[in-house]
């Protein structure tokens, strides 16, 4: 937590959610959605801040600050402050010039989801005069869109096509910028996945059969925005192939599908749809859709 930032310069505070390390990643994530950031500005009115999910499984909160004077950061879960919550930083006169002036913030910096454009800010106002230069670096090609958007701030765009993690360079006349290189991790499909992209080998049953094949669960059908949706796939007496499993939203590919292997015969699916509207829950066996698929899911 930063005692005293500068008036212009992003302020990045970092908390760790797993407190207890038995905590299971499902956990973790839906306690993080239950904790709503705010920052009360000097000016007595209260700016509601996006928590970001870092690829080391810390959370961020970033702000960029437009008045000087005292801050206060406030981390609720059930209207409750969380350990040490408030936090309290005061923000100081503007001080130009340097590669370290430079800000860079946005989700476009920590999370990504294949196939679907990210973005994030890079403010050089303070800065004085240099070279901006910014790579992406990571499993697939990201070909960069910058647009200037006239108040000394820059919105850069990309999109990758693969899952892993990505580390993005941004410098100023050669030099690294507070930050830099930022890690983000990318979810969703990139290809389509083969036997070797499964998180469970493919099982052996006496004849291959797909119609054989049944999925089960509310979450086939219908959901809520933010919760967990839930289905099984049975495969009694399916053969030796591989169980694919594909799930896309409005806007594209579902960031988070879990696959846990019960038993020799059972595998439930969880995901967390994390906008509203009708997903297409595609399940395949080897190159074969199951009975009832593709399956339309309405989440409100």
């Amino acid at each position: 937590m930063h005692d005293t930032i500068e008036d212009g310069k992003c302020a990045n505070f970092r908390f760790r959610a797993n407190i207890r390390n038995w905590m299971t990643q499902e956990a973790t994530e839906a306690l993080i959605e239950d904790i709503v950031a705010s920052i009360l500005r000097p000016c007595g009115k209260n700016k509601r801040v996006h928590i970001y999910r870092n690829a080391d499984d810390t959370c961020s909160v970033q702000f960029l600050p437009k008045e000087q004077g005292t801050h206060v950061l406030k981390l609720l879960r059930s209207n409750q402050h969380v350990l040490g919550s408030p936090f309290e930083f005061n923000v100081t006169e503007r001080v130009t010039g340097g590669h370290d002036k430079v800000v860079a913030y946005g989700p476009g910096l920590t999370n990504l989801t294949v196939n679907e454009e990210a973005t994030f800010d890079i403010v050089t106002s303070e800065a004085g005069e240099g070279k901006l230069d910014v790579s992406i670096h990571g499993p697939s090609k990201a070909d960069i869109t910058y647009s200037d958007m006239k108040d000394g701030t820059g919105r850069l765009s990309y999109t990758i096509t693969d899952p892993g993690k990505y580390n993005i360079h941004i410098k100023f006349d050669g030099n690294h910028i507070p930050g830099s290189p930022f890690e983000a991790e990318a979810r969703g499909f990139g290809r389509i996945p083969g036997p070797a992209d499964l998180p469970n080998k493919p099982q052996s049953f006496p004849s291959y059969d797909v119609g054989s094949l049944e999925a089960t669960g509310e979450g086939l059908y219908l959901g809520e925005f933010g919760k967990k949706a839930i289905f099984r796939v049975n495969c009694p007496e399916s053969g030796t192939n591989s169980l694919i499993i594909g799930i896309v939203g409005p806007s594209g590919p579902c960031e988070d599908i879990v696959l846990k292997k019960l038993n020799s015969k059972t595998f439930e699916v969880v995901y967390i749809p994390e906008e509203t509207g009708e997903f297409v829950v595609v399940i395949k066996w080897g190159d074969e859709d199951i009975n009832g698929s593709p399956f339309r899911v309405m989440i409100s």
